[in-house]
C-alpha cells in the first residue's frame, strides 16, 4: 500500500511527464523517492476534464509490472495524452487549465481459478475458452486510486 505522501509524488510526477513533453522540455528526475514507488507494479493513468463534468479526456493502462512504478506513470500519463486513439491529442493549455491526473494503481498480479465459467455469449467472440482477465481500476476493490486537485 502507498503512503499518502507516495501517492502525491506519483500524481505529480505524471503531471509534471505530461507538461514536460508537451513543452518540449526534458522531465526532471526525481530522487529519494519512497520505495513504493520504486517497486514494479501495473497502474492505468487517466485524465479527466473538470471543465467538463469531469469527463474522460484520455486513459492508458499499463497492467503488467515491466518497470518502477514511479516511471510506468510517466510513461502511461503521456501516453494517455498524446495516443488515446478516442480523442486528439492533449494541449499544453487544457492541461494546466481543465485536466484532473488520475493515477491507479494496481495490486501484484494473482492467479485467479475460477470453475465451470459461465460461456454464454463469450464463444465466437473470444474464442472458446478465457485464459487471461483483469478487472478494471474502478471496478477492483484493490486497486489503489490517487488523483490531484
Amino acid at each position: 500500500m502507498l503512503t499518502l505522501e507516495e501517492g502525491e509524488v506519483l500524481v505529480k510526477a505524471g503531471r509534471v511527464a505530461i507538461e514536460s513533453h508537451l513543452s518540449g522540455v526534458e522531465t526532471p528526475t526525481l530522487s529519494n523517492v519512497g520505495p513504493g514507488l520504486n517497486e514494479e507494479r501495473g497502474v492505468f493513468v487517466t485524465l479527466l476534464d473538470h471543465s467538463r463534468g469531469n469527463g474522460l479526456r484520455g486513459c492508458i493502462g499499463i497492467p503488467l509490472p515491466t518497470r518502477p512504478l514511479l516511471e510506468q506513470v510517466r510513461v502511461a500519463g503521456v501516453e494517455a495524452a498524446t495516443t488515446d486513439f478516442r480523442f486528439r491529442p492533449l494541449t499544453l493549455d487544457e492541461l494546466r487549465n481543465r485536466i484532473i491526473v488520475e493515477a491507479t494503481v494496481l495490486s501484484t498480479l494473482e492467479p485467479l481459478w475460477v470453475r465451470n465459467p459461465p460461456m454464454r455469449g463469450l464463444r465466437g467472440a473470444y474464442g472458446s475458452h478465457v485464459s487471461k482477465a483483469k478487472f478494471l481500476p474502478k471496478r477492483s476493490p484493490t486497486a489503489e486510486c490517487l488523483r490531484d486537485n
